[in-house]
């Protein structure tokens, strides 16, 4: 069986990762999760992605440490939100 690809291993735990050329950033969103979140009151937008300003590649294949923090992060955010968190079940 062929080896995964980073990206592909991402995926498979339920995270997007995008890597822009541009900025040399990296970006992790939890998958099929909007965007921005629907349910922000305030002013503006509230984004719900993770970025990693490390654009090194060895940071960014920690993918038990991201996938670990993302899920954190994101639960942490929306404690009590039940309709943005269910979305961070697809993690794994």
């Amino acid at each position: 069986m062929p080896k995964l690809t980073l990206y592909e291993q991402y995926i498979k735990r339920g995270i997007s990762y995008v890597y822009n050329q541009r900025n040399h950033k990296t970006y992790l969103h939890i998958l099929n999760a909007p965007y921005v979140d629907p349910t922000y009151k305030g002013e503006g937008c509230k984004l719900t992605g993770h970025l990693i300003a490390d654009p090194k590649i060895e940071t960014i294949k920690n993918i038990d440490f991201w996938v670990n923090k993302v899920k954190h992060d994101y639960c942490e955010c929306y404690k009590g939100n039940t309709e943005m968190l269910k979305y961070a079940e697809v993690i794994s």
